[in-house]
């Protein structure tokens, strides 16, 4: 039995050293790695995802999160304010994952200026995005 050598792992490319860090931070936290070819798609795919994910979780302004007693005990009633307390942190949550997720589609939009990529073009890559109202 022949056995071959491990293939290296590829390193992340570092970004080219012209570019300000301040261009990529969000993009190196969700662990990316887009090239010329890709920055476009993969930015196409984190607005969507935001979108969907704000879609499915409305904003709920603080006391309109209503669980509503249970029953007539006396556990009901702090059962529900609990529950109501936990659903707002989980929309919480959830809508910063997305603002997250927007946060780093822009960044790769100025990463794809860097590429060349024209507004046009950038625009065209996810249509949605120029019919939205910015949340």
């Amino acid at each position: 039995m022949v056995m071959s050598a491990p293939t290296p792992i590829r390193r992340a490319p570092e970004p080219p050293a012209s570019w300000p860090r301040s261009l990529t931070p969000a993009v190196h936290e969700v662990g990316m790695q887009v090239d010329r070819d890709t920055v476009l798609k993969v930015r196409s795919v984190l607005l969507g995802e935001a979108d969907r994910l704000l879609d499915a979780v409305p904003s709920a302004p603080e006391g309109r999160v209503r669980v509503g007693r249970c029953g007539g005990d006396p556990v009901s009633a702090e059962a529900a304010v609990a529950f109501e307390a936990r659903i707002r942190l989980v929309v919480d949550l959830c809508q910063r994952h997305a603002l997250e997720l927007r946060e780093a589609a822009h960044s790769l939009e100025r990463i794809a200026r860097n590429y060349g990529y024209t507004e046009a073009e950038i625009a065209a890559s996810f249509p949605a995005a120029a019919q939205r109202v910015s949340r």
